[in-house]
């Protein structure tokens, strides 16, 4: 410390000191070195710094060597002996454990195999691996340390975020002991030979325990991929879980929305107006959806807000029980729908023009139909005869000038004739459902029993 320094100097002197002792955490055991430390024993600590560090860690002392040396206005001493090269310790044996509340996520590759089944590799080999998990974290674990363990929650859980192909899994533990733990390696925690990603409690203060329960709830509630959990600290009953951990997981996807409504509704604060947020993002969500999955429907619909001479078709063809012709029919207010199957022609007797606002050519099974009316079909300006005979008395006259037409088709209908027909391509829009796709989500579409629909005689 030099005899006079300015009030700057002394502040930047001090800061530099403050580095290296940080810095200090590396070394096995280090002395706690004062603010005002003499430049001799600082430079012997920077000496065994130089030997223990690499990377952005000696970067970081070197420029605290820079300052203190610029606030003192002089070079640090060379070691009377200099310090002997030590082997570098591997970066997890120099990590510094210092803490009541501690979080460990182990990643390992070698758990399960990319391909594989995460259910099926779950009800094997994934129960071995939480049961020895559950046993180290409860009777091998708390023998390491002094403190005692008070609150223990675990976790097993797939990774939602691998890549295409890959099967993942990691495990969550969160530790409270009795008192703050210090360790200047990770060997204690150690599982399966697997070193740990650790987190601490950074909260201070009455925010400590807020951060505690917050940690021990999001290792043990039930997030997307997770396999199974364990605690001793329940939520709910030994602490109160916070309506905002639940928003800001669910915001962020870890959430699904039932799990996140379920938790909202146990924690008894602010439900409703929660509950009507996430379910107004799910109908957005699931609008976007749609749009996705039928690129063709805007387009359709939007030509019919303008008057033109004709109009294109829609037609949805997907899996069957994928509620193509509920789907269409929730178009609109009072569609016209005619069953196809293996009809050669068209019947359309009972169709009103002005009262139906739409006509759903049902399950077509071949394009022959569509190609023998396509004047008909397009919705032109013209009075079509149908039905006609050599007599001519069983014909009859339609009028489809802006009435939108649809076609359902299930996903074995031949479409070679669609894609070699130039016209269907021009005049068809076509929207086609993945294999396993629905119109709806499960759940949407509530069962009626049988006991409460009235018996009615068939339809003449």
């Amino acid at each position: 410390m030099p005899s006079s320094e300015t009030p700057d100097q002394r502040q930047s002197r001090r800061a530099a000191v403050r580095v290296i002792c940080r810095l200090s955490t590396a070394l096995p055991s280090a002395d706690v070195l004062s603010k005002d430390v003499g430049a001799t024993l600082l430079s012997e600590r920077v000496a065994r710094l130089r030997s223990a560090l690499d990377g952005q860690e000696l970067e970081s002392l070197e420029e605290a060597v820079r300052q203190y040396e610029e606030a003192t206005g002089g070079a640090l001493p060379v070691p009377m002996q200099p310090f002997p090269n030590r082997v570098r310790e591997p970066p997890r044996q120099r990590f510094r454990v210092h803490g009541a509340d501690v979080q460990l996520t182990f990643n390992e590759t070698s758990w399960i195999a990319d391909g594989e089944d995460v259910d099926a590799w779950f009800q094997q080999a994934g129960v071995r691996l939480a049961a020895r998990f559950q046993g180290c974290a409860l009777e091998e674990f708390p023998r390491k340390f002094q403190e005692r363990v008070l609150h223990t929650s675990l976790t097993l859980e797939q990774s939602c975020r691998a890549s295409d192909g890959q099967s993942r899994v990691h495990l969550h533990a969160q530790f409270t002991f009795a008192g703050r733990i210090d360790r200047t390696g990770v060997s204690d925690f150690v599982f399966d030979g697997v070193y740990p990603h650790i987190e601490l409690n950074k909260a201070r203060g009455p925010n400590v325990q807020v951060s505690r329960n917050r940690a021990h709830f999001y290792v043990y509630c039930t997030k997307k991929g997770t396999l199974w959990s364990f605690t001793n600290y329940w939520p709910f009953v030994d602490y109160e879980v916070q309506p905002h951990w639940l928003i800001g997981w669910w915001a962020t996807g870890k959430l699904d929305n039932e799990q996140c409504k379920l938790y909202l509704l146990k924690s008894k604060k602010s439900y409703r107006t929660l509950v009507q947020n996430i379910e107004a993002v799910a109908q957005a969500e699931q609008a976007e959806g749609l749009e996705k999955m039928f690129l063709h429907l805007a387009t359709f619909l939007e030509q019919f807000k303008w008057a033109k001479d004709r109009y294109l078709l829609y037609a949805l063809q997907g899996p069957s029980q994928a509620a193509k012709t509920s789907f269409v029919k929730s178009l609109f207010r009072k569609p016209f729908v005619v069953t196809i199957q293996g009809q050669d022609s068209l019947n359309l007797q009972k169709f009103v023009y002005g009262g139906h606002d739409a006509l759903i050519l049902d399950n077509l099974v071949d394009w022959s139909l569509v190609l023998k009316h396509r004047a008909l079909l397009q919705s032109n300006q013209d009075m079509h005869a149908l039905g006609e005979s050599a007599t001519g008395m069983y014909a009859y006259r339609v009028y489809l000038w802006a009435v939108p037409v649809c076609l359902t088709l299930d996903a074995d209908v031949d479409m070679r004739p669609y894609h070699s027909s130039d016209w269907l391509q021009a005049n068809v829009l076509l929207d086609v459902l993945p294999q396993g796709a629905k119109c709806f989500e499960d759940g949407e579409r509530p069962l009626i029993p049988m006991a409460n629909v009235p018996r009615l005689s068939a339809p003449v």
